[in-house]
């Protein structure tokens, strides 16, 4: 979970602990980057403004290391960011986008289906 706002990486952590889920969280690009090499990661949302990259550098990083090739990454944005933005996050390999405020029920249902 990437965001640089504090409450909604405290909100979705509980969310998804309460889930099951293990939960590592980051608050820049940088931090999202060093964890997912400390750690055995399976998927990565991710907040499309961070104060130090962009969500989308962040994905070509991710990318960028084929030993991250299964990691999922789902695109979190607060603005709709058009067609041809959207185009070019899935060539480069977002698995998904949404849009905030996201429903919960359908965040749910995105990890779950994305990842068990």
């Amino acid at each position: 979970m990437v965001d640089d706002n504090k409450d909604i990486v405290e909100l979705l952590t509980h969310l998804f602990e309460d889930e099951g889920y293990e939960v590592i969280s980051a608050n820049c690009g940088e931090e999202c980057l060093e964890k997912i090499e400390e750690n055995n990661v399976h998927l990565v949302i991710l907040d499309m403004l961070l104060p130090d990259f962009s969500g989308a550098d962040v994905l070509k990083r991710i990318r960028g290391d084929k030993k991250n090739h299964l990691v999922k990454v789902l695109m979190l944005t607060a603005f709709n960011i058009g067609k041809e933005a959207e185009e070019k996050l899935i060539s480069e390999g977002v698995d998904g986008i949404m849009t905030k405020p996201v429903p919960i029920g359908k965040l749910l249902q995105w990890v779950e289906t994305e990842v068990r």
